[in-house]
């Protein structure tokens, strides 16, 4: 079980009292459930307001120890509160300030927006601390309540693969030295040849502009010039944004994980396909598809199974230029319509061939696959479908562009 920072803030004239908290605090610890934080871990030499902005930035929870000695130190007012203040409200988190001795803490803006502890608002240290161990016992449950709960205001991570041949792949194909290769078909070349032929008639001819070293720079060219990574960060801000209602307080983080999926090295094309087949986005370019190689690498995948992966087959032009779009679909073969056909399936689709068309998918799956994330399972009817049709164990892109 992953351990959760719990920040404690405290003024170093209360020693005795914060080291109170830390024995039951300690209990959590012990149980391997928080890392305590405290300005004691501060060594020597080391840039403490740095340290202190780290801790507050990977906190879980932040505990506050009240006592007029917190309320007049001038760094606590004048660099802890407000790095903690901007958490509490811009991401929820969640801060127990502990009244530990009598001060006149009503009286701060701040603390009066909070729910103190005790409930109550009477100090943990008075009446002689008869019931200090009550107090912080409960505040310790507390914490333990929140960090053995899903972290839902920490961003959303969704793996997106981009689907683009690299410059060098690009020259590959253009030149026509990648079907060289003895284990590819002529009619490969055959069928590249013809739907070269075709993109020029719609003036598209210099392929290698659109590719760059990395795929996820790719340039559609639909998109006006900017990448596909521009493209999909645009539609993410769009979405943390506009979508709140449906995404609550998580934030989608698009995590690019192109070059590992398509990485020469077995080990890691494995593992990446096998920890990130529970859910991702696959933007993959028509064009690129009639490279061999990179056609082989999504056949050989295990990800288009999933409920949760989006699939989407990106054409050069819209998709009311028939003659390029049919020589596309004949590359992919009709299996490349089974979850959209059989199952209305709007996570998968071909077809997009303009900007406008792909932020729009963009923007509708977003949120979708973020949801379906949360409760990742496998599609039973594509399974089925796929084994029928293979006549064998599903075999990832196979079934889309084989």
């Amino acid at each position: 079980m992953p351990q959760h920072t719990v920040f404690i803030g405290y003024s170093r004239k209360d020693e005795k009292e914060k080291e109170a908290l830390l024995s039951h605090l300690g209990v959590l610890e012990c149980a391997g459930l928080i890392d305590l934080w405290g300005e004691d871990r501060l060594g020597a030499g080391t840039d403490w307001e740095q340290e202190i902005s780290q801790a507050i930035t990977q906190a879980r929870v932040a505990i506050l120890l009240i006592s007029a000695n917190f309320l007049t130190s001038a760094f606590i007012l004048n660099r802890v509160i407000p790095a903690l203040l901007k958490r509490y409200e811009d991401e929820s988190l969640p801060v127990f300030p502990i009244i530990a001795k009598a001060c006149a803490w009503e009286k701060v803006g701040w603390l009066q927006k909070m729910s103190v502890r005790p409930k109550s608002g009477k100090p943990v240290w008075s009446d002689g601390g008869h019931h200090v161990d009550e107090d912080l016992a409960i505040v310790a449950r507390e914490v333990a309540t929140i960090v053995q709960e899903p972290d839902h205001t920490q961003p959303m991570d969704i793996p997106v693969v981009v689907a683009a041949m690299t410059r060098h792949e690009a020259n590959e194909l253009v030149t026509g030295t990648v079907f060289d290769n003895p284990e590819v078909a002529p009619i490969e070349h055959t069928r590249f040849q013809e739907f070269r032929k075709a993109l020029r008639d719609h003036r598209i001819d210099d392929l290698l502009p659109y590719y760059a070293e990395s795929r996820d720079d790719w340039r559609p060219p639909s998109g006006q010039g900017s990448t596909i990574k521009q493209i999909i960060l645009n539609i993410v801000e769009r979405v943390n944004q506009e979508c709140s209602e449906t995404l609550g307080p998580s934030k989608i983080r698009p995590r690019f994980i192109s070059e590992d999926f398509f990485s020469s090295d077995d080990a890691t094309r494995l593992h990446i396909w096998q920890s990130h087949d529970w859910g991702s986005i696959i933007v993959a370019d028509s064009i690129s598809l009639f490279h061999p190689r990179l056609h082989k690498t999504l056949a050989n995948s295990e990800m288009s199974s999933k409920e949760q992966v989006a699939v989407l087959i990106l054409s050069p032009v819209n998709f009311s230029k028939i003659s390029v779009n049919q020589l596309i679909e004949e590359k992919i073969t009709e299996r490349a319509f089974t979850r959209f056909n059989r199952n209305l399936d709007k996570l998968c689709e071909f077809g997009a061939g303009d900007l406008r068309t792909l932020q729009r998918w963009l923007f509708v799956i977003l949120p979708e696959v973020a949801n379906r994330l949360q409760k990742p399972r496998l599609y039973p009817a594509n399974r089925e479908v796929m084994r029928k049709m293979m006549g064998k164990k599903p075999h990832g892109m196979g079934p889309f562009i084989y």
